[in-house]
């Protein structure tokens, strides 16, 4: 009985990317789709960044979950149009742009109990359809988000490149 749960422990890690919701709103008549949360990065240059993809009708985002600062995160904001970049690893830069002007919450840079209880932030940027074929075909080496502060910048790991390209293909 022990090896089954710890065989469906392990499986559970091993295939994370899912589509989450697959729906039409039944008020606006909008094919919905989301993909479960992942990590972009790791916490290790004092920020941490958890990420999906949504598509609304043809429409592709970005969204994002981020909190700056490990131990305290910090209040900060990003204005709509701040830029979100990716360097891929041919060395070609995207940049994303915020759908909207966000304010840290209480929770908001969280999907679960660690962090609920701090700062962070929940905001989307809108991916063109040759950025979103960019990310499913080339992985992603580093990543610049702008906030009203400055940037925060981190290389990303190859297991989280990997994470990245294989959550747009799911599409």
């Amino acid at each position: 009985m022990k090896k089954i749960l710890l065989f469906l422990f392990i499986s559970s890690f091993m295939f994370a990317q899912e589509i989450e919701k697959k729906y039409k709103d039944e008020f606006t008549g909008s094919q919905i789709i989301k993909t479960d949360w992942e990590f972009l990065n790791n916490a290790s240059k004092g920020f941490s960044a958890k990420f999906r993809i949504s598509k609304i009708n043809e429409n592709y985002y970005l969204d994002l979950k981020m909190m700056i600062g490990s131990s305290n995160p910090k209040v900060f904001s990003i204005h709509e149009g701040d830029k979100l970049m990716f360097k891929l690893s041919n060395d070609e830069i995207l940049e994303l742009l915020s759908e909207s002007s966000e304010v840290t919450c209480t929770g908001c840079g969280s999907t679960g109990l660690v962090g609920s209880a701090a700062q962070g932030i929940n905001i989307s940027y809108s991916i063109t359809e040759e950025q979103f074929q960019q990310l499913k075909s080339t992985p992603v080496a580093k990543l610049r988000i702008y906030t009203t502060d400055g940037y925060v910048e981190n290389d990303v790991k190859d297991k989280h490149a990997k994470t990245i390209q294989k959550t747009f293909q799911l599409f």
